[in-house]
């Protein structure tokens, strides 16, 4: 027998054997993927038609990708109300109004603080300032609106860094502007600075800052249109024109999250609409 003659055809055999399995697998994975996009694409078109029976325009084009990443508990950042605290908002207070819900006030000035761990500023003087039209802080550019923020911040002592800015309004003479920190490239929503402008000066502060971030096991989000199709189950929900989705972390704060010095929290969408107004709706795969 001529063993390298058999040998060579063995080798032959495997190879074509092997060149036949890749084209199969190769064909039949492209159908598949084809089918895939395919009902992909349909299911997309049939949320847009849902949601329009409920007057909900989708003026966007909604992102097909599927994000993992790790599920996180948040420590909020402790804040101890010391005299040096206070007094970096409220120069002359007139002491604490309540030792539960840590109050303190001047004539017009108000700090909170929630919780130990957020901060609630007012500047009720500005209601009483004449609003000149150069004063109406929902025309002020963005530049103008950040050196404004800029100044209270350095003014109050408050650090911004590692914060990013998300969003800027307007809404009736005033601008809102909101800043969150981020984890691995996620928005923190639960984690942020802001700003209310009113007559040129920040009328409203609010900030809350995690301390340490702990992560668990990955988890995987659901679809964009999967989780637009909850926006079927907010009753009072019409009329709305949603122009922009974003992924990020964020849990709500229940009644007794002013109690709680830490929380769990995984990716939800955030869906952003045409009036400024935004919902958060859970995608976690359940």
């Amino acid at each position: 027998m001529d063993w390298n003659k058999s040998y060579n055809v063995l080798i032959i055999a495997f190879l074509i054997i092997n060149i036949f399995l890749f084209s199969y697998i190769f064909i039949t994975n492209k159908v598949e993927i084809d089918n895939e996009l395919k009902e992909s694409e349909d299911f997309l078109n049939n949320v847009i038609k849902i949601l329009e029976q409920k007057d909900i325009k989708v003026s966007y084009e909604l992102p097909t990708d599927i994000y993992e990443a790790p599920f996180l508990e948040l420590e909020y950042d402790i804040i101890e109300p010391t005299d040096v605290l206070v007094k970096n908002y409220i120069a002359d207070y007139d002491g604490i109004i309540s030792d539960e819900i840590l109050v303190y006030k001047s004539n017009f000035e108000t700090l909170e603080i929630e919780g130990k761990k957020k901060i609630i500023y007012y500047n009720k003087s500005l209601e009483s300032l004449e609003l000149e039209e150069k004063q109406d802080s929902s025309l002020l550019s963005s530049e103008e609106v950040q050196k404004i923020i800029n100044d209270f911040c350095n003014e109050k002592n408050i650090d911004m860094t590692g914060f990013t800015k998300i969003c800027e309004y307007a809404d009736v003479k005033l601008k809102h502007v909101k800043y969150v920190e981020k984890h691995r490239g996620y928005n923190l929503e639960n984690s942020y600075l802001e700003f209310a402008i009113y007559k040129g000066h920040v009328y409203n502060f609010n900030m809350q800052r995690v301390a340490r971030i702990n992560e668990r096991a990955n988890i995987k989000s659901i679809s964009a249109a999967e989780a637009l199709l909850r926006l079927m189950t907010f009753k009072e929900m019409k009329n709305k024109e949603v122009v922009d989705m974003q992924i990020c972390y964020y849990t709500k704060e229940e009644e007794d999250f002013k109690n709680k010095n830490s929380i769990s929290t995984d990716l939800v969408w955030k869906v952003i609409f045409s009036d400024n107004t935004y919902v958060y709706l859970a995608s976690e795969g359940i």
